[in-house]
């Protein structure tokens, strides 16, 4: 049996009466105090009593101040979550006429708060806070035999809109273990993303025309910050199980909605993305991943991506236009303690700002057949990593400090099949931004000897996005057809790289093929 104190506080005394409660808790303490010393304990006849006791006795210890000991079995704390996540939108109903989903909901409150006490969890983070927005509703599809007024055009519902993230702020302070095992299982886990876009709703007429309906915009990202102070330790084993993980992500655009009709059927545009938010780790204490792709702490903020442009099909079908991207937010990671990482592509400190990539068109099928057109990735934002502490990994790929910043990926365009049939143009990458490494301390890679090759001791870098796909185009008829191949997209730029030291020094020490040093 182990013996620990906790002192108690409880707010109502009703329970409690005359001078016996506070008598009752030192009885207690005598005996428990004599168990501690080894000395046999005296039969308790306060607790023969204990179900009309306990009300007094912890009352007793409210009252007086006392520090109360009792015994019992190791206990590990479960899981502090703090969630103030926002309710999803309500999806529109099925029908004649265009059923519009509801919009997610906000985040209730922000989602602040301490840790003070170790943690032992399974399959789960240790600490979460989240302040999520909530996800918009999927539009109701629309179908109808005819297409007399007032159903010219049959539409889809529209997706209903992500809403944006809070605001996360915690912190760690317990210098028991925050422990975790099993796989996707972070020590902490800071998410201030936005809610996703919903779906639109396909449409489908017998006569004149069907559209389906527009994908939701993707909430944008909030503000989310973690932070450990030197007392913190953060322990996890299993595969994906980042040591901290903080995330400020706009939201995904919406698909758009499926569009037919024996006349023209034209698909739903995606829905554009979330712009991402603010995201920053901050981290005094000790750090140990055991697992594959289990990084020390990973920071990031990106752009939402642009939902896709669904199909259309008809005498003319024309596939819907990808939907619009955003860019991401600034990401800044601070290590000043120790981080030591076991497994391949297990980096050490990663920070990330990423863009937005660009929807994909959607298909075009009928006699005449035009593909949607993709979209333009967008832009990163500044990525900032300071390192003044020690990183330590061992496996294959697992670089030891990583800060870059990343356009998104253009759209590809959408196909086209018919007798006259244009491909969808493809659009371009986003820009990469400012990446700043601020470099001190030790960082140290592939030092078990059996793993390393490709872990750079510091990768620093900011890279333009790539140029998306034209889409296809197939004639139906090859003696007679026409089919023109959309364009593809240019890649992107990539920005500014900026190294300095940081702190009094700086050790970087590889070991493996193909691992640089910075």
């Amino acid at each position: 049996m182990a013996l620990f104190t906790e002192r108690v506080a409880v707010l109502s005394c009703a329970s409690a009466d005359d001078g016996s409660a506070k008598a009752c808790s030192e009885e207690v303490l005598r005996d428990a105090a004599a168990t501690q010393k080894g000395l046999p304990g005296r039969p308790n006849q306060c607790l023969a009593t204990l179900p009309k006791r306990i009300a007094r006795l912890l009352c007793a210890t409210a009252l007086v101040g006392l520090v109360f000991p009792y015994a019992q079995s190791p206990v590990h704390a479960q899981q502090l979550s703090i969630n103030t996540d926002g309710a999803p939108g309500d999806n529109g109903d099925d029908g004649i006429g265009t059923a519009d989903a509801g919009d997610g909901h906000s985040p209730v409150a922000p989602a602040t708060g301490t840790n003070s006490v170790g943690r032992t969890t399974s399959g789960e983070a240790a600490f979460v806070g989240s302040a999520r927005g909530g996800r918009g509703g999927d539009g109701g599809s629309a179908v109808h035999a005819t297409a007399v007024p007032p159903f010219v055009e049959i539409k889809g519902g529209k997706g209903g809109d992500g809403a944006k993230g809070g605001t996360v702020d915690i912190t760690n302070n317990a210098s028991g273990a925050l422990e975790t095992s099993g796989d996707n299982a972070p020590g902490i886990s800071g998410d201030a993303g936005g809610g996703d876009g919903g779906n639109g709703a396909w449409a489908f007429a017998i006569a004149v025309g069907g559209k389906g309906g527009v994908g939701g915009r993707g909430g944008d990202g909030g503000t989310a910050t973690v932070t450990t102070t030197i007392e913190s330790n953060i322990i996890t084993h299993g595969v994906n199980s980042n040591g901290i993980t903080v995330n400020s992500s706009g939201g995904r655009g919406g698909n758009g909605g499926l569009g037919a009709a024996i006349g023209a059927g034209k698909g739903g545009n995606g829905g554009n993305g979330g712009f991402g938010g603010d995201a920053k780790g901050d981290n005094a204490g000790s750090i140990s991943t055991d697992g594959a792709f289990s990084k020390g702490m990973l920071v990031r903020s990106a752009g939402g991506v642009a939902g896709d442009g669904a199909s259309g099909f008809g005498i003319v079908g024309n596939g819907g236009n990808g939907g619009v991207p955003t860019i991401g937010g600034n990401a800044e990671g601070i290590n000043s303690g120790t981080i030591t990482t076991r497994g391949d592509f297990a980096s050490g400190m990663v920070v990330q700002s990423v863009g937005g990539g660009g929807g994909d068109g959607g298909g075009g099928l009928g006699l005449v057949g035009g593909g949607g057109a993709g979209t333009d990735g967008n832009d990163g934002r500044a990525a900032t990593g300071t390192n003044t502490g020690n990183i330590t990994t061992s496996g294959l790929g697992a670089i030891g400090m990583l800060v870059e910043s990343v356009g998104g990926g253009g759209g590809d365009g959408g196909g086209a099949i018919g007798l006259v049939s244009i491909g969808g143009k493809a659009s371009g990458g986003g820009q990469g931004d400012t990446a700043t490494g601020n470099i001190g301390g030790v960082i140290k890679t592939g030092v078990d000897g059996n793993g390393g090759d490709g872990a750079h001791g510091i990768l620093i870098q900011s890279v333009g996005g790539g140029g998306g796909n034209g889409g296809y185009a197939i004639g139906v008829a090859p003696a007679i057809s026409v089919a023109i191949g959309g364009g593809g997209g240019t890649g992107g730029k990539g920005g500014v790289v900026n190294v300095n030291q940081a702190g009094n020094g700086v050790t970087v020490e590889t070991n493996g093929r193909s691992a640089s040093g910075i």
